[in-house]
């Protein structure tokens, strides 16, 4: 049962990701377009911050920029400091929530040295990516001289698999498939690592 629903979720997950690419490749990059002319280093680190506070998980605004991106939505380089944003507001969040969510002094404790071990984590190496980036555009330097050959396969499997469900939400508007392909991508994340966890669990029980 929980393999069966790992793999469910697991499914959602890929099928969230390529239903928020072909929709937005759908709306058209013309529409709302961000790129480097566009918009500021600064700016875009806001707005991956925000994309962070809006989905409650780095890992879901992460997962939708980069389809964004893949979709011609958000350019290379300003998808980059997006993506620091998004470390950086998960890790701020959480050392929030400590202050906010009312519990035992243990409890709190507990919970402001886990975030603040994690902001201690994150922000030194969002700040060395950040310049680096800035002032001499090394990830987008290497992300270039390793786009050397084509696609390696003429036909993708993960299209394959997703598509055909895809076509059958061809009736509802683009942007509505959008929120809906990001909402599926939240709840996607939150049951895999724990049908993950119960599956390695009933292993370790079984050795026992």
């Amino acid at each position: 049962m929980n393999l069966f629903g790992f793999i469910v979720a697991l499914y959602m997950f890929v099928l969230s990701l390529t239903l928020i690419k072909v929709s937005a490749a759908s709306l058209g990059a013309g529409i709302f377009s961000l790129t480097r002319d566009g918009i500021s280093g600064i700016n875009a680190f806001g707005l991956g911050w925000l994309s962070t506070l809006i989905t409650q998980s780095s890992g879901a605004a992460a997962a939708t920029l980069i389809a964004f991106n893949l979709a011609g939505i958000i350019g290379p380089i300003v998808l980059l400091y997006m993506i620091i944003g998004t470390r950086i507001g998960t890790s701020i969040t959480a050392l929030f929530t400590a202050f906010l969510i009312h519990a035992k002094r243990r409890d709190f404790r507990h919970g402001f040295e886990i975030g603040l071990a994690n902001l201690v984590y994150a922000i030194p190496i969002a700040i060395i990516m950040f310049l680096l980036e800035f002032f001499t555009g090394f990830f987008h330097k290497i992300g270039d001289s390793l786009v050397v050959f084509g696609p390696l396969f003429k036909h993708n499997i993960i299209d394959i698999i997703v598509l055909p469900l895809i076509d059958l939400l061809s009736f509802i508007p683009d942007h509505l498939n959008i929120i809906f392909g990001v909402l599926l991508l939240i709840g996607s994340l939150k049951y895999i690592p724990k049908f993950m966890i119960n599956i390695w669990g009933e292993k370790y029980l079984k050795k026992k």
